[in-house]
């Protein structure tokens, strides 16, 4: 009797457990004290070129996809963590400025697969930094893919910690990736 009672509770819970309307989006970005750069002055642009504008979806076994956006504009977001890691390093922006630095969201996306006693979540996401001055031009992607699972039903507070830290992982590794720091400060 006990074991129906808990299965019960278990689909009770289950079955109460709601998708969130949207997504928080909020990389966190490494700064470091000291300026490393002379002042070197870049136009930044971000671009979003993914095939979904959601940033979550969850399949599960009885009910049609749900698609799930982020709390705020991504390339906003996007933007505001590379130039808080730029301006950090050293560098100016302007939107006049000769050399350009473009990134382009080619994926941001979580793939929850749910079903009735466990679920399996995977991220991707693909950055690609293009930069371009009068001498020539630079294309760097960096990809990062992510995944978990569990029992019962995902927790969506969990898969956005995990989210944020990978695309801050991602945008840090790209805004201060060697090739790039040097083709902007020649």
């Amino acid at each position: 009797m006990r074991i129906v009672l808990v299965f019960s509770l278990i689909i009770l819970l289950n079955a109460c457990a709601s998708a969130p309307t949207t997504l928080i989006l909020s990389p966190t970005v490494l700064l470091n004290a000291n300026a490393t750069v002379a002042a070197t002055t870049i136009n930044l642009q971000v671009v979003d070129h993914r095939t979904q504008q959601h940033v979550l979806q969850i399949h599960d076994d009885d009910n049609p996809p749900l698609f799930i956006n982020n709390n705020r504009l991504i390339t906003t977001m996007i933007n505001q963590s590379f130039q808080q890691s730029f301006v950090n390093q050293g560098y100016q922006l302007s939107l006049s400025a000769p050399l350009s630095v473009t990134v382009v969201i080619n994926e941001m996306l979580i793939n929850l697969n749910q079903h009735r006693f466990k679920y399996q979540a995977s991220n991707h996401i693909i950055l690609q930094i293009k930069l371009k001055n009068a001498e020539g031009e630079l294309t760097k992607t960096f990809n990062s893919k992510g995944s978990s699972n569990g029992i019962l039903t995902a927790d969506f507070a969990v898969l956005e910690r995990i989210f944020n830290q990978q695309l801050g992982e991602l945008i840090n590794q790209a805004a201060h990736d060697p090739a790039i720091r040097q083709f902007l400060t020649k």
